[in-house]
C-alpha cells in the first residue's frame, strides 16, 4: 500500500497515511512517487453522500486521488488528482447530478496545483530556538512535559542532535535525539534515542515529520551512532529502516508495546550478537 501524495509504502491493514492523512492506494509508479509530484484541485463539496459517491466512481476508473479535510466536513473537502488526469476526472464527473454544494473547478491549463509538502528546510537547532521549540512541543504533545524535558537535555548537555524544520522561515517542528545505553550488550556501543519528535498541530500530515526523521537519522549516523531507538508507531518508522528491537533481543527500560519499541541500524551489523535492556537518560522518567 502506497500514499499516492508522498509516496510512503505502508504495509496491508493500513488505510490512510499517517504523514499526508489520505487514503492509500494498492499501487503506484516510481515516477509518480517522487517527493514533488503535482496534484490539483478539481472539485470542492460539502457532501458527504458526494463524496461517497465521487470515490466509488474514481475508484472504477483507476485514478489516484484523495479528499483534503475531515469527516467532520468543518470546511469544504476538496478533491486532489495528479495533474496528468485533471482532465479525465472533470470528464467522468461531469455527468453525474451532484448536490448543490458540490462544484467542479478549475480548467485544463488553469489548475491550482499542489504538491506534497511546501518547501521545508531542516537544520541544527540555533541558540535563540530554544523558546519556538519548547512551544512547538507543548501544543504538539498538548502538555509542557515533553518541552520541559528538550530544555533539560539541552541544559545538560545531553542532546546528541536537535533540529528544527522551518517553512517559509517559520519554525513548524522539531526532533531531538539523545544517548541510550544498553545493559547486557556485551561490546560497548553507541546508540541513541529518537525523542521527543514534534510538528505544529495545524502543519501536521504533510511530511514534516518525515523530513525531520530523515534528516536526524543522517546526522546521527555522521556523528558515529551504531543504532538509534524509538517508542513510536508501528506503521509509521518502518518507512525508515526500523524494525522491532526484539528482533534483536533488545528491550525497553519502559513498559511499552513491544511492536511499539524499534530500532535501526546505522552502522550495518552492529547489533548482531547483542541484546539486553536499553535505557535513556534520566531525565525520561519524569515524563
Amino acid at each position: 500500500m502506497f500514499c499516492p501524495r508522498c509516496g510512503a509504502e505502508y504495509t496491508q491493514g493500513v488505510r490512510e497515511c499517517y504523514d499526508c492523512c489520505i487514503p492509500l492506494v494498492l499501487a503506484i509508479s516510481e515516477e509518480r512517487r517522487r517527493e514533488n509530484a503535482t496534484f490539483v484541485r478539481v472539485l470542492t463539496t460539502e457532501d458527504l453522500g458526494d463524496i461517497a459517491y465521487i470515490k466509488s466512481l474514481l475508484d472504477a476508473s483507476g485514478i489516484v486521488y484523495y479528499f483534503t479535510g475531515d469527516e467532520s466536513l468543518s470546511v469544504p473537502a476538496e478533491l486532489m488528482v495528479f495533474e496528468e488526469h485533471a482532465g479525465e476526472a472533470r470528464e467522468i464527473l461531469k455527468g453525474p447530478k451532484l448536490a448543490d454544494s458540490t462544484a467542479l473547478i478549475g480548467e485544463p491549463g488553469g489548475e491550482e496545483q499542489g504538491r506534497a509538502c511546501a518547501a521545508v528546510t531542516v537544520r541544527d537547532e540555533l541558540p535563540g530556538d530554544a523558546g519556538t521549540i519548547w512551544h512547538i512541543n507543548e501544543k504538539a504533545f498538548g502538555q509542557s512535559g515533553e518541552a520541559d524535558l528538550v530544555d533539560l537535555l539541552r541544559s545538560r548537555g545531553k542532546l546528541i542532535a536537535s533540529l528544527v524544520a522551518e517553512e517559509e522561515g517559520r519554525i513548524v517542528g522539531h526532533i531531538a535525539f539523545s544517548r541510550v545505553s544498553l545493559d547486557g550488550g556485551g561490546r560497548e556501543l553507541s546508540g541513541a534515542g529518537l525523542a521527543p519528535m514534534a510538528v505544529m498541530p495545524e502543519m501536521q500530515k504533510r511530511g514534516i515529520g518525515s523530513a525531520l526523521v530523515a534528516e536526524g537519522l543522517e546526522k546521527c549516523g555522521a556523528k558515529g551512532i551504531d543504532y538509534v531507538v524509538v517508542l513510536g508507531h508501528p506503521d509509521y518508522y518502518p518507512r525508515f529502516g526500523f524494525v522491532p528491537a526484539g528482533q534483536y533481543g533488545l528491550r525497553c527500560e519502559f513498559d511499552a508495546p513491544e511492536e511499539a519499541f524499534m530500532v535501526i541500524e546505522l552502522r550495518a551489523g552492529s547489533l548482531l550478537d547483542v541484546s539486553g535492556t536499553v535505557r535513556f537518560e534520566s531525565e525520561f522518567s519524569g515524563v
